[in-house]
């Protein structure tokens, strides 16, 4: 399930960013369309990347907090 959500949301939100982003072209709005479509990639790679810098750091602190390091084991 969360495969299928999440890779079909992929679709759907891709899809609605090209259709946004024609619209705009349509309507002779070039400078806006163009800086929609990248802004909105921009912040999602900006977004991804920190979500896996703070999964990274997520992970790390609990594997550090691990039993092992309670009880003061390497």
């Amino acid at each position: 399930l969360l495969l299928g959500t999440g890779f079909c949301g992929g679709f759907t939100t891709y899809s609605a960013v090209a259709v946004q982003t024609a619209e705009l072209l349509r309507g002779a709005e070039p400078g806006t369309a163009v800086g929609y479509a990248l802004v909105t990639l921009l912040l999602g790679a900006v977004a991804t990347l920190l979500g896996l810098v703070l999964g990274g750091l997520l992970q790390r602190g609990a594997a550090a907090s691990g039993p092992s390091a309670r009880r003061g084991e390497t």
